[in-house]
């Protein structure tokens, strides 16, 4: 029998109160008719930045599209057998893979590979999966976060115009996504901690 940390899950963030309708014409919207990076632009880097550039992107193209590449929690079903809701997490998860399928591409201008693994995302990927989804939504933000500031600083440090273009289109989704989250959030946890979850997110 099948070993499941009940006492170590969170409850799971997710909620009808929640407008996922207007929230899955948003993702839907969002996919349509977006720009490419000018890839064939002449490389603006180089030398040890170009080296620490690729490392960097290699760690966040496997975060965003390595591994499951989806919920992996346990019990995710609490959730995902929700139709609006598993619709809603699809299409979250289709923009992920859609940042990693471009810093693939710009791994290859860079001159790098794709990295199947690192010892550090599979740790990420077991606690997710032990912790239960209310964990692993939670997480999830935290790397949205992190991921969204790191965008910002390579748009505007990076000397390559293709990979400041790439960052603009991230960047464009991560804000939809933030606010995304923060509607669920307000749904949810917000009930509960009412001003001071609005005042953390704001």
């Amino acid at each position: 029998m099948a070993f499941h940390p009940v006492g170590c899950d969170l409850r799971p963030l997710m909620s009808m109160a929640m407008d996922t309708k207007r929230w899955v014409s948003h993702f839907e919207k969002n996919g349509a008719n977006r720009s490419e990076p000018d890839w064939d632009a002449p490389l603006g880097v180089g030398g040890k930045a170009l080296i620490e550039l690729r490392k960097s992107i290699q760690q966040f193209q496997l975060g965003d599209g390595g591994g499951p590449g989806y919920l992996i929690a346990w019990n995710r079903q609490s959730i995902l057998s929700d139709p609006e809701l598993k619709r809603l997490i699809d299409l979250w998860f289709k923009e992920e893979r859609e940042h990693s399928r471009l810093l693939g591409d710009a791994l290859k201008r860079l001159g790098g590979e794709e990295i199947m693994s690192h010892w550090s995302f599979e740790l990420f990927c077991g606690l997710r999966k032990f912790l239960g989804v209310g964990f692993e939504l939670q997480a999830l933000v935290g790397t949205e976060i992190v991921s969204h500031v790191y965008y910002k600083m390579l748009r505007k440090h990076c000397a390559d115009p293709a990979i400041r273009e790439m960052c603009g289109l991230i960047i464009r989704v991560d804000d939809g996504q933030i606010a995304f989250h923060k509607s669920r959030l307000a749904a949810t946890v917000g009930k509960i901690y009412g001003p001071l979850w609005a005042t953390l997110f704001r």
